[in-house]
Parts: structure tokens; C-alpha cells; sequence
């Protein structure tokens, strides 16, 4: 059988890796054995060696006590974040002259919080965990959303004088909340209801994989 010798430098690579099988090995050597020019670069393939870099000791170990490090920080942060979003709420319209200014610093506090509990977030999405497959996380954040929006309504309207909680302000609140939930989307914080309850398969998750690409 007559071989391209283009067809036989593609199997090259292969040959010389040792990953041919025995109809192709012997297929190329006797190619090689008849050509000069394909010995040549047979010996140039293998002159080429392939580094091994083996992984830093301890690299697993030291990246799962990264990740539970994301995960106990991503608790305090939550607590954190919730205490400071609603205190402001149970200072509003308190007699003291301070209770105002108080209300405002613990929301600046709070939005503070939310932020560095985003950037948690983002990290956590880096070690390549899936979110749970319930419905709680995204209630989780929709609640959220609503109180953050809440909150910063209720500061604003102590300020201004101007109830911003009332019903021509609901579409303000609901955008505030959309956005956080939306930045929750954004990060894959939680599944979407129809991935909730989509039979888990290896082909379904190929293809979210392929999506996330």
C-alpha cells in the first residue's frame, strides 16, 4: 500500500509520543526505514522533550482551605450585612438627634458589606462550585434585593422629608432589587427554577459547561 509521506509525517507525533497503536508504528517505520528525510525528522520529534512539572506539594490541600475560607467568610458576611441593612430601619424616626446620621453610617456599612460579600461570591464562583439545586438561594436573594432597597428608602426619605416607600416608589424598589438579583444571575449564585427541576444528566452537563464557555 502506497502512503503519502505527508499522511505519514501527520502521524509523526504520534509515533514518536508512543501513543500509536502496533499497524501504525509499524506503518511509520517502515516509511522511515525507506526515507531518509523521515528519520531525520523523527529524530529532530524526538530530540523535543516534553518538561514535567510536577504540581507544588500541598496544592490541593491548599486550595480547599482556600475555599473554606471563601465559605466561613461568605457566613460572617451575611449575618454582617443583614444586621447593618436592617438597623436602619429600627432608627428611623427615633427622637434622638442622632438616631439620622447613625441610620445613614449603618447603611453605608451595610452597602459596604453587600460589596465585599459580592467579591466573595465572585471568588467562590473561581473554584468552580455549583449552586444548590433549591429554590432558597434565589429567594435568599430576592429577599435581600427588597431589604437593600428597603433600607436605603427609608434613609433617603428620613432625609428628604419625602416618603419614598409609598406606592409611586414601588417601581424604583423593584428596579433596586431586579438589579441585585440580576448581579446574583450574573455570578450563577443560585439556578434558575427550570434548571431546579431538569433531570441531571452527563449530556445536560456538558452542555451547561459548553454554555458557560
Amino acid at each position: 500500500m502506497n502512503i503519502s509521506k505527508n499522511v505519514i509525517r501527520d502521524l509523526l507525533p504520534v509515533y514518536v509520543a508512543g501513543e500509536a497503536s502496533a499497524e501504525t508504528r509499524a506503518l511509520v517505520a517502515e516509511a522511515c526505514a525507506a526515507d531518509a528525510e523521515l528519520r531525520a525528522e523523527v529524530d529532530s520529534l524526538g530530540a523535543v522533550g516534553i518538561p514535567e512539572a510536577a504540581p507544588p506539594a500541598g496544592l490541593g490541600l491548599a486550595s480547599l482551605r482556600r475555599t473554606q475560607a471563601l465559605l466561613r467568610t461568605r457566613t460572617f458576611l451575611v449575618g454582617f450585612c443583614y444586621f447593618f441593612t436592617t438597623l436602619p430601619l429600627a432608627l428611623i424616626d427615633r427622637p434622638f438627634g442622632a438616631a439620622r446620621v447613625l441610620a445613614t453610617l449603618c447603611l453605608a456599612v451595610a452597602l459596604g458589606g453587600w460589596i465585599a460579600f459580592l467579591r466573595n461570591a465572585k471568588s467562590l464562583r473561581a473554584t468552580g462550585l455549583e449552586p444548590a439545586r433549591s429554590r432558597w438561594p434565589i429567594v435568599a436573594w430576592q429577599f435581600g434585593g427588597w431589604l437593600i432597597a428597603t433600607s436605603t428608602a427609608a434613609v433617603v426619605s428620613d432625609w428628604l422629608g419625602k416618603d419614598f416607600l409609598a406606592a409611586p416608589s414601588y417601581l424604583v424598589l423593584f428596579l433596586i432589587c431586579s438589579s441585585i438579583v440580576m448581579l446574583g444571575r450574573r455570578l450563577r449564585q443560585f439556578r434558575e427554577p427550570e434548571e431546579i427541576f431538569r433531570t441531571e444528566t452527563l449530556f445536560t452537563l456538558a452542555r451547561e459547561r459548553d454554555e458557560e464557555k
